[in-house]
């Protein structure tokens, strides 16, 4: 709970570090609010992973492509990863073709962001978690609509489970 509400920053291999205080802050969220955003964004994904499989322009596809390559770069260097996991499922929804889809998950960029700071993998995103990631970004790519589903699935109801744990709902 501390790392969630900023008052501590754990870096792996490292420690744990106490962060400015001035710095910390509430959750923008609150506890209900940030698993209701990642089932929103679940229901958003598979959405876009269907329409993506039967819409996608090769540069769509390409731009999945480029943003896996640029978050497996950061995994295996253990470098933060936070932002290129938004830009990955950001990508993965553009390549949908919609653009009212695109505004939706836009619009919760602000929710989407706590969501993946929050998570157990938000700072530096593990190699078992990254492999699910590719799994999506294939699923847009190669085809395997089905596998890209499943990962989606996994990846977020081990969200909910975590976040149910440290939030006690």
């Amino acid at each position: 709970m501390l790392t969630t509400l900023g008052v501590i920053e754990v870096q792996a291999g490292r420690g744990t570090f106490v962060v400015d205080t001035h710095s910390a802050r509430e959750p923008e969220l609150p506890p209900g609010g940030l698993i209701d955003v990642v089932n929103v964004r679940e229901v958003l994904e598979i959405g876009a992973l269907r329409l993506a499989q039967r819409n996608a322009r090769d540069e769509l596809r390409d731009d999945v492509g480029r943003a896996l390559a640029a978050l497996t770069e950061a995994v295996a260097n253990r470098l933060p990863t936070e932002a290129l996991d938004r830009e990955l499922h950001r990508t993965i929804i553009a390549a949908s073709g919609s653009s009212m889809l695109l505004q939706l998950w836009d619009g919760m960029e602000r929710q989407i962001a706590e969501t993946i700071r929050v998570s157990p993998h938000g700072r530096i995103m593990s190699r078992a978690i990254l492999a699910d990631h590719e799994v999506l970004a294939r699923g847009i790519a190669e085809g395997g609509l089905d596998e890209a589903i499943a990962a989606c699935t996994r990846l977020y109801d081990e969200h909910r489970r975590f976040l149910r744990a440290l939030l006690g709902v």
